[in-house]
């Protein structure tokens, strides 16, 4: 039995090595019959190629004879090319054009003196009658301006919207700057290069220093998307409010111990807005978020907001949603005519308050209602402000000023 056994396995083992040797041998056979192939292949490749030179000589000869009529084709094209691209050129321009001749910000003395900010640095301003502009020499954008009198000014500057929504920086500018007005000499006080703000690991741009407010000369506060400032009349320094709030877009108090604070929000990033009031205490800061705010409002962010000097408990907020009132410690959300983004707001009083915004806008608060107003233009309004119920001002896209006599709205040319 054994002895049978072990027969079967030599036998099988012989089979196996011999079935083995068969197929080398075939492969062998194989790759010299693919090897011969190639060469065919390669024969006929260069007879074809030697042809394809014949042909390829006769095109050219034929090209040639043809040069002139290429050319003239040639030519032709090259006209028609060029009248997208000069239109592309122009229109490029022109939409920059636009988006760089911006007013963002305006602010009217006592006496009347206004003063407007906007793209490039650039100050327009109307004194004793006379309209006249002034470059600050650097490429922000000026987003707001307060003054202590007359003759004594800060504004905040910072980067410049153009394109996709994000800031640019034109040639090269980085930075954030508060320029100050005294002696009637505007100078730079203070230069930041600001950082770049970080939620749930997604950047978003600062945009630079665009709220600045004081309640006198020797308590200013201003802020950009990362930064916040205080000033105490020799020095600016950093600070912080105690719940540590970002991206502060507007400012604005009762020209006393108080003023409050608007956040932008980004609901992407799941960066809510918040509200802040605020009290100077001797040479320090103290803030209180409001534990509640208006729902609609809240949910996209404050651009504006005003406090009535005679009343501290009275202040209104503005954004893309709408409008918040907040009086005696209640917050309401207040419904007009428009839904239009209102960007800033104003009054003259607890009852003449003006609200203004996208395609030109004016909404007005008498007291009791708003209602939207008659407005002379299209242009998105930025900014509004003034010194009397019959001297306002507010400012917008294209360079557009608007002047409000106490009865109507009229343009105003200050180019």
């Amino acid at each position: 039995m054994n002895k049978a056994v072990t027969r079967l396995i030599w036998a099988g083992l012989i089979i196996v090595i011999a079935a083995c040797q068969t197929e080398d041998s075939i492969d062998d056979d194989a790759s010299r019959d693919g090897a011969e192939t190639d060469t065919d292949r390669n024969t006929d490749g260069n007879q074809e190629t030697e042809s394809g030179d014949t042909e390829s000589e006769s095109r050219s000869d034929s090209a040639v004879e043809n040069e002139s009529d290429s050319n003239s084709s040639t030519d032709s094209a090259s006209d028609t090319a060029q009248g997208p691209d000069s239109d592309t050129d122009s229109s490029t321009e022109e939409y920059l054009s636009e988006m760089l001749n911006r007013f963002k910000a305006v602010w009217v003395s006592d006496s009347g003196n206004v003063y407007i900010g906007g793209d490039r640095s650039r100050l327009v301003t109307m004194t004793d009658g006379a309209w006249q502009t002034v470059q600050l020499g650097t490429n922000n954008t000026i987003y707001d301006l307060w003054g202590v009198d007359n003759n004594h000014l800060f504004a905040a500057a910072g980067s410049t919207l153009v394109g996709d929504g994000r800031p640019e920086w034109p040639d090269g500018e980085t930075t954030g700057r508060i320029f100050e007005l005294s002696d009637g000499e505007w100078q730079v006080v203070k230069t930041d290069v600001l950082d770049e703000i970080y939620y749930n690991f997604v950047s978003i741009p600062d945009w630079g220093y665009r709220a600045i407010w004081g309640a006198d000369a020797n308590r200013i506060v201003a802020a950009s998307d990362s930064k916040m400032l205080l000033f105490d009349g020799q020095d600016w320094q950093e600070w912080k409010s105690e719940s540590g709030v970002d991206m502060v877009a507007a400012i604005h108090g009762t020209g006393e111990d108080r003023f409050y604070m608007g956040t932008l929000a980004y609901a992407q990033l799941d960066v809510d807005t918040k509200a802040e009031m605020c009290v100077f205490n001797d040479n320090e800061v103290r803030c209180e978020a409001f534990p509640s705010a208006c729902p609609l409002i809240m949910a996209s962010g404050i651009y504006g907001i005003w406090s009535g000097a005679s009343n501290n408990d009275t202040a209104w907020f503005v954004g893309s949603t709408g409008i918040c009132g907040w009086t005696n410690g209640v917050f309401e959300d207040v419904s007009y005519s428009s839904q239009e983004t209102l960007w800033d707001v104003w009054g003259s009083g607890a009852g003449d308050v003006y609200a203004v915004g996208d395609e030109g806008l004016i909404v007005h608060y008498n007291g009791s209602d708003w209602s939207q107003m008659s407005s002379p233009v299209t242009e998105t309004l930025y900014a509004v402000h003034g010194n009397a119920p019959d001297n306002i001002y507010a400012v917008g896209d294209n360079e557009t000023v608007v002047h409000f006599n106490g009865e109507s709205w009229q343009r105003i040319d200050v180019r």
